[in-house]
């Protein structure tokens, strides 16, 4: 029989073989394997930029609405802008010159205060207006108002062709006023109104 190879001589060649395939392998992969370069990696972000909410109450120059409004507010508004009408009320009274009353009065009171006013001037009468107010806001919504007011009133005719003050006669009157205005464009005026005459007594 033929004398066969050691057991540890076949085991060296064994491990020699696996090496070798094992070296040859990793250059192979070494090759063949693609480039993974060490760029950065641009990457997409998105950045949160801030956009414009549109408002949801109204800008428009009048419009206020009526939730936003301050009752407290508004009742010292239309005040202001009642006395303001007292105001040129007496001036125009004064001069008989109407032509300012349109800017605190529309509708119905409008045309009785011209008419008013004009038919002193044909009388040659003007009026010094003098009067005390102590007004009250009866109720008021974002475009309507109405007001209650005792008038204590000491005015005196004027004699327009002179500019004298003729001297008053009698007590002074105390009159139960009630007011309705209306806001239009942005802007309180007077729509109408009455008068009530009560007693007063002098002390």
């Amino acid at each position: 029989m033929a004398r066969g190879w050691p057991t540890w001589a076949v085991g060296l060649a064994l491990f020699a073989l696996v090496l070798v395939i094992l070296v040859g392998a990793f250059f192979l992969n070494d090759r063949l394997k693609p480039q993974v370069g060490t760029e950065p990696v641009a990457t997409a972000v998105t950045s949160a930029q801030a956009t414009a909410i549109p408002s949801l109450i109204p800008t428009v120059a009048g419009a206020i609405p009526a939730a936003t409004l301050d009752p407290n507010a508004m009742r010292a508004v239309v005040i202001q802008a009642y006395l303001h009408y007292w105001d040129v009320y007496g001036q125009s009274a004064r001069a008989g010159d109407t032509s300012q009353l349109p800017t605190v009065l529309t509708g119905d009171a409008l045309k009785w205060t011209t008419d008013e006013i004009n038919q002193r001037k044909a009388q040659g009468k003007g009026m010094d207006l003098q009067v005390k107010h102590l007004p009250t806001v009866r109720s008021v919504t974002a475009d309507t108002a109405e007001i209650d007011d005792q008038v204590t009133d000491t005015s005196r005719w004027i004699d327009l062709k002179t500019g004298t003050t003729l001297a008053r006669e009698g007590s002074p009157t105390m009159l139960a006023d009630t007011f309705q205005l209306q806001r239009i464009d942005g802007t309180w005026k007077v729509v109408s109104g009455t008068q009530n005459q009560v007693q007063i007594n002098q002390q």
